[in-house]
């Protein structure tokens, strides 16, 4: 549950920061077109933002206690998966 919680803040948190980010586009532009101009703006700051995370909660497979293993190998899993629906799922969607 605790996994599941902080996947679905990490995954809000990317997608609102790019949906408003291509929202603020000139309307002008066709809907592709604004979406490749958001991602130039956005998918480094979103990837540092969520491979920080996934690295941090790596770091948690050195300790002794199993179940703080697993927690961090899913929570780095999830990140990264997270990132990668954020990325390429979630532009699809909106455009």
């Amino acid at each position: 549950v605790t996994v599941a919680g902080i996947a679905l803040g990490l995954i809000v948190d990317d997608s609102i920061h790019l949906y408003f980010r291509y929202r603020q586009c000139p309307s002008g532009l066709s809907a592709s077109e604004a979406m490749y101009r958001t991602l130039l703006l956005v998918a480094k700051p979103v990837a540092t933002t969520s491979l920080a995370i996934a690295f941090g909660f790596a770091l948690f497979v050195f300790s002794p206690f199993m179940p703080t293993v697993y927690f961090g190998l899913l929570l780095a899993i999830t990140a990264t998966a997270s990132l990668g629906g954020v990325l390429v799922l979630f532009p699809a969607l909106l455009v």
